[in-house]
């Protein structure tokens, strides 16, 4: 009885020590895979990433460090919506896990759910005051997207209070300013930043930018230029000055721009689609077409759904001009499947549908554009 006694002991321990042996094995190679997911976000490498925290996931399901990596991992590669479930499922595991919050918050307003990412930011921001800065900028960020231009300016004023020397804080309250159409102030913020930072390339492009809007498109190219001078490799500077050049009617040195532009990174759709434009507007539709074929392509590579859609509804009327109303129709209804409240698809397609004589899906679009562009739902 003893040694039946004894041996029932030992294998007691033996198993409680394999189990507890397999937990810490598994425990080990879940931080092991956690800590590579966070090297390879860290280093920019985002498939990688999201490769090492599913590892990561698969030894310890609710892991929910490695559930916010794999989230991060998503969203910088323009995945919200499978971002939004790994924070979800994140905080699940921690509800009071304020960073969870806020970045569900900022996919949510990457997707145009502004009421959803204003929501989750005001739970971090009661969650952890350390949130607070960015929390603000955030919901300024949310606000902006709704329409909420006061608001949002509010907010993106407290952020810059908070933090003076964060560039994007005052960067972003300015492009606010400029958005309620109070050029004077935007103006005025982008001067602030320049007199901090002689050196900053990008607020003379902001600067630019307003001074467009203002009509001064001498000034916006001479910021435009300062911008290129700092930085000969900036490729947003060049289709910014392109722009300014194309409205002032110098088609040809805006066409050197934006091929420059082009030159500098082969997949900035937004470069391929500026060119395009400019095709349009000199009559050259068929290279035109071209152009915003690439830009399509590398825009919903890079997850830009929407602004795809704009250059789905761009490529559309270049189709009408050159007569193939049946493509423009296909690329107005792409644009409208992506972006369905935005108006300009629908009339593009409904010019294509007067143009073949089809008067009642005419009307139909017709209506729908006037509603959206008139504010009616």
């Amino acid at each position: 009885m003893r040694r039946g006694k004894a041996a029932a002991i030992a294998a007691g321990i033996f198993v409680a020590a394999l189990v507890a042996y397999h937990a810490i094995a598994v425990d080990l190679r879940s931080r092991f895979y956690e800590y590579i997911g966070g090297q390879r976000l860290d280093a920019g490498e985002y498939a990688a990433a999201a490769t090492a925290f599913t590892k990561a996931v698969n030894y310890e399901p609710g892991y929910a460090a490695a559930l916010l990596g794999r989230g991060r991992a998503y969203a910088e590669t323009g995945d919200y919506r499978a971002a939004i479930a790994d924070y979800a499922a994140a905080i699940a595991q921690e509800p009071r896990n304020p960073e969870a919050h806020l970045r569900r918050g900022v996919a949510y307003a990457m997707l145009l759910e502004p009421d959803a990412a204003i929501a989750d930011i005001e739970t971090a921001m009661s969650l952890s005051p350390e949130e607070i800065p960015d929390a603000y900028h955030y919901r300024g960020m949310a606000r902006f997207v709704k329409g909420d231009y006061a608001a949002a300016i509010a907010d993106y004023a407290a952020a810059a209070t908070m933090q003076p020397d964060n560039y994007e804080y005052a960067d972003r309250l300015a492009l606010a300013h400029m958005a309620a159409g109070d050029y004077a102030a935007a103006l005025a913020g982008y001067d602030r930043l320049i007199a901090r930072d002689t050196s900053a390339a990008f607020a003379y492009v902001r600067r630019g930018y307003v001074r467009v809007h203002q009509g001064d498109y001498a000034a916006a190219i001479a910021d435009y230029d300062r911008a290129i001078t700092l930085d000969p490799y900036y490729g947003y500077a060049y289709i910014s000055r392109g722009d300014a050049l194309r409205w002032r009617g110098d088609y040809a040195a805006a066409m050197k721009d934006y091929d420059r532009a082009v030159e500098l990174d082969l997949s900035d759709y937004s470069a391929y689609a500026a060119r395009g434009n400019a095709r349009y507007h000199q009559g050259e539709y068929a290279a035109a077409i071209a152009d915003y074929g690439i830009a399509i392509a590398h825009a919903q590579r890079a997850g830009q759904e929407r602004t795809a859609a704009g250059i789905f509804a761009a490529r559309a009327k270049a189709r009408i001009r050159v007569g193939d109303h049946a493509a423009a129709i296909a690329d107005a209804a792409q644009a409208i499947r992506i972006a369905p409240d935005s108006p300009d698809a629908y009339k593009t397609r409904s010019q294509a549908h007067a143009e073949l004589g089809n008067a009642q899906l005419w009307a139909r679009d017709w209506a729908i554009y006037f509603d959206l562009a008139h504010g009616r739902n």
